[in-house]
């Protein structure tokens, strides 16, 4: 009897063990979920899908012949498991969200719903042109979010461009008004009370610098030092100078308040107030040229010779 079994085992064909460790031919041999039907492979990879939109988390997975759950699908291609909206099969809208899993987000999509109209702003003043436009989700660069300036060339005017005058005919619209030097003040060319808009320091009422060729308060005055002895030099005692006929100098004038550079101007006034006696014609800086050539120092030279009577205390300049 054992003789018979030996001899039967040993005569098995291959096809006869194919068919006993793989009944249906499916190459699969451990885990098969069901050896008799070929169609019917080895465990599938479930993925979690709890917001229901048919995609699954690729971070929740299991391995089993059947379905865990009605919330478990073959894909794990849902980049957030949380949100409905979300999944490959959503449109892109202006969220900050990936919503359909390619990351790309928002504008770097290309096509996206829920966009903005923003407006070419060339000038980068905040304020666009209502005639070149496009649509976002973020204002673009070279964009703004309306349509409100009346001139694109220029970034010192628009809307409320002169902080203190937004309003000058008090209509209860800003002012498109310019002020191009940004002291708050605009241009008096355009209903302002600024005289010169190109220096931040000239407005109506701001406090006037001597000297300096620049009308800072707007009443076409400068005021420069009293020169009582007529030498050039004056104390820091003020007066008043030069009436300017033109507003909106472009440069100030370095000679303002020197009598031969305006024509007219009150006599006894000067650019300096470094006199160190203005009742002597023959003291002042720079008096004895040939020993103070920099006018470095407070001299007299009443001869007019070039060489001071004294230095007034001070050292002289060494040759």
């Amino acid at each position: 009897m054992l003789v018979y079994l030996f001899i039967s085992c040993a005569f098995i064909s291959d096809d006869e063990f194919q068919k006993r460790i793989d009944p249906d031919n499916d190459g699969i041999i451990e885990n098969d979920c069901d050896p008799t039907n070929a169609t019917i492979l080895g465990p599938k990879d479930w993925y979690y899908d709890g917001d229901g939109d048919q995609y699954g988390d690729p971070d929740q997975m299991e391995s089993a012949c059947e379905s865990p759950g009605a919330e478990w699908v073959t894909n794990n291609l849902d980049c957030d498991d949380s949100n409905i909206e979300i999944s490959p099969d959503a449109s892109e809208y202006c969220d900050g969200f990936d919503n359909n899993c390619n990351d790309l987000i928002d504008d770097a999509e290309g096509t996206v719903l829920g966009t903005t109209t923003f407006y070419a702003d060339n000038d980068g003043d905040g304020f666009g042109i209502e005639s070149i436009t496009i649509e976002a989700c973020e204002v673009p660069t070279g964009y703004a979010d309306n349509m409100l300036d009346c001139d694109d060339t220029s970034e010192f005017i628009y809307p409320g461009a002169a902080a203190f005058e937004q309003d000058i005919d008090e209509d209860g619209v800003l002012d498109c008004i310019p002020d191009r030097d940004q002291d708050g003040y605009a241009d008096s060319a355009f209903g302002g009370s600024d005289c010169n808009d190109n220096f931040a320091s000239v407005y109506f009422g701001a406090p006037e610098i001597p000297a300096d060729g620049l009308d800072q308060d707007c009443d076409r005055v400068d005021m420069c030092y009293e020169d009582i002895d007529l030498d050039g030099y004056g104390t820091p005692a003020l007066t008043s100078g030069v009436i300017f006929l033109e507003e909106g100098a472009e440069t100030p004038d370095p000679e303002s308040c020197s009598p031969t550079n305006n024509v007219g101007m009150p006599t006894g006034v000067s650019n300096f107030d470094t006199d160190c006696d203005d009742f002597s014609y023959f003291t002042h800086p720079g008096a004895a040229q040939s020993e103070d050539p920099q006018a470095q120092f407070c001299m007299t030279d009443a001869d007019n010779d070039g060489y001071g009577d004294d230095f007034n205390g001070q050292t002289p300049p060494m040759e």
